[in-house]
């Protein structure tokens, strides 16, 4: 069990000392998708998420802590992210090479998904999520928002329709409940996209706002309607239940604690706070709607080391 408590306090410590945090792009609203809502870095994601990389260039990451001995697995969540960067690097560039390194990470998503129903398919994660308590595999609405993001961007460059259809298809279970198999709860009578379909709901902040990413890059390319309203509701769900997340000094990463009791609360982490700060200024700049913008200052102003500390201890008693 001591194992935690060490991966724990290294996490501080890179959160204090070596932090992650990624910038805003530029050009939010464009139908020609350029970089990725946040500008992902390869040097960056490499050194932080510790890859390994198969013979295709294709990342595998590392299982966390929780799963008792490590190893590398094939993560679409981290795939699609690090293609996302492959991608801001081609677009700094203009280098060929860049350029198929990302469609050989695109195509890994056209070889590598599961039809569960007509017009949805699934990239399952084969690990399970031990704090959530779910089991392998999974479906996650953040990674499936994530694929598409990739997708999306090689249709820009190709116009092949074949990632164009797969990105409609990643969001074929986005109305469907979790009890059914989708990635659909609510919470207090609002939809939320769950990145964990964990029992009950965990209500994962940054995941719920990566799917949106995902579905309105889709509505940008191709003005799909089905797309905007599922991003409408989960926006209108955001408006309704983001001071569910607020502390009064730090922000939580997730809502598991509202049934399992205080005792489980889990509050983010430097990095995740920071995610959800930049995050809500995105859909600030998305949407117009003035709560992001002053929720995102709201929360940047909790950035203290005494903040800090206080939710790591927090976390810290939480775990044990």
């Amino acid at each position: 069990m001591f194992h935690r408590p060490i991966y724990l306090l290294r996490r501080f410590l890179r959160d204090i000392f070596n932090p992650i945090r990624y910038e805003v792009a530029d050009g939010l609203n464009d139908k020609h998708l350029r970089e990725y809502y946040f500008l992902f870095r390869e040097e960056e994601l490499v050194r932080y998420h510790k890859y390994q990389f198969d013979e295709n260039n294709v990342p595998l990451t590392q299982t966390h802590a929780d799963q008792g001995k490590k190893r590398y697995y094939y993560n679409p969540n981290f795939i699609g992210q690090h293609a996302l960067a492959v991608y801001h690097s081609y677009i700094e560039n203009r280098n060929q090479d860049i350029r198929e390194r990302f469609l050989t990470l695109a195509q890994w998503f056209l070889h590598n998904y599961e039809v569960v129903q007509q017009d949805a398919v699934v990239w399952f994660t084969p690990v399970p999520v031990p704090k959530f308590n779910v089991s392998a595999p999974y479906i996650s609405a953040m990674y499936q928002g994530r694929v598409a993001s990739v997708l999306l961007r090689a249709y820009t460059l190709t116009q092949k329709t074949q990632y164009l259809d797969m990105a409609r298809k990643a969001f074929g279970l986005f109305d469907v409940p979790l009890e059914r198999g989708g990635v659909c709860s609510s919470y207090l009578g609002h939809p939320f996209y769950e990145e964990y379909p964990s029992e009950p709901p965990s209500h994962v902040l940054n995941g719920m706002i990566y799917a949106l990413f995902g579905l309105y890059d889709l509505f940008r390319v191709s003005s799909d309607e089905r797309a905007k309203q599922f991003f409408d509701r989960g926006v209108n769900s955001l408006i309704q239940l983001a001071e569910h997340y607020d502390l009064g000094y730090w922000t939580k990463y997730d809502l598991y604690d509202e049934r399992k009791g205080p005792e489980h609360l889990n509050p983010a982490t430097v990095h995740y706070h920071m995610m959800h700060i930049d995050q809500f200024r995105v859909l600030y700049r998305i949407t117009n709607n003035e709560y992001f913008f002053e929720l995102a200052d709201k929360w940047d102003y909790y950035l203290t080391t005494e903040n800090k500390i206080k939710a790591y201890i927090l976390k810290l008693k939480r775990i044990t």
